[in-house]
């Protein structure tokens, strides 16, 4: 219901009222007629409109609350579909970081496991190139020793220079790998040059087999070379192997020496 027909309402009660309370005036009528009372139709009205009043009141109270209590509604129901969205993407957003964390620790241990490989790698060939280098001054030393016994021709000159070259290429060699990083494994053109080294340091006649003069008789005895290639550098196997003995022989004789 409208305010106007509130108002609408209030005017026909009043023109009711009156009509009921006002006589129809007429000239030839008595003098005594009913008289208006006035302040009884005044009292009707303010009471009247006190009652519409608070009837307009309570009605717009009424459709006030009605419209908070509406609007709440809606506004609960959004705040539940943002919260029910935020939550979804929160769950998105976790589980793409648990993914990536994964991720990143499967490479770790990738990564762990090649450095592990790498290492062993490093390790085999410096291991390696340390057993060249001793193959190496095996075979210098051998040939000296064996040029102390060998009668001075020619061809013994030719082959002792061509090991004395091919050891001093070696070394060149092996200070040019030191000389890289740590971790560098040996190049396939440095590898070649060192079997090419063996190679022909394997080609070198052995000691037994070069034509040997009789030794003097004041000459060294086993001990003395043994001991004298010890001093030397050369490793108890190359030294057994050169003098024809065997290895704990030669170790004895060594450790008998470093006793005394």
């Amino acid at each position: 219901m409208s305010l106007t027909e509130v108002v609408l309402i209030i005017l026909g009660i009043l023109l009711l009222v009156l009509s009921y309370l006002l006589p129809a005036k007429s000239g030839n009528k008595e003098e005594d007629g009913i008289k208006i009372d006035e302040g009884l139709i005044k009292g009707l009205v303010e009471k009247e409109v006190r009652e519409e009043k608070k009837h307009i009141n309570d009605m717009v109270e009424e459709t006030l609350t009605y419209s908070m209590e509406k609007t709440e509604r809606a506004m609960e129901r959004l705040t539940n579909e943002k919260i029910m969205a935020i939550n979804e993407y929160s769950d998105q957003v976790l589980e793409s970081i648990h993914k990536a964390h994964q991720e990143v620790i499967f490479l770790y241990d990738m990564l762990n496991d090649k450095h592990d490989n790498f290492v062993g790698t490093v390790s085999d060939a410096t291991k390696k190139m340390k057993e060249i280098k001793q193959e190496v001054e095996d075979i210098r030393i051998a040939v000296k020793e064996a040029s102390a016994v060998s009668p001075g021709d020619s061809a013994g000159e030719i082959e002792k220079g061509k090991t004395e070259e091919a050891w001093e290429n070696e070394m060149k060699q092996t200070s040019a790998i030191n000389e890289e990083q740590e971790f560098v494994p040996i190049a396939p053109k440095r590898a070649e040059t060192l079997d090419r080294v063996l190679q022909e340091a394997k080609e070198i006649p052995k000691v037994e087999e070069m034509p040997q003069r009789e030794e003097p008789h004041q000459g060294y005895n086993n001990n003395e070379k043994i001991l004298r290639m010890h001093k030397l550098g050369m490793s108890k196997k190359a030294i057994a192997k050169e003098l024809g003995l065997g290895v704990g022989e030669v170790k004895l004789v060594i450790d008998l020496f470093e006793q005394s």
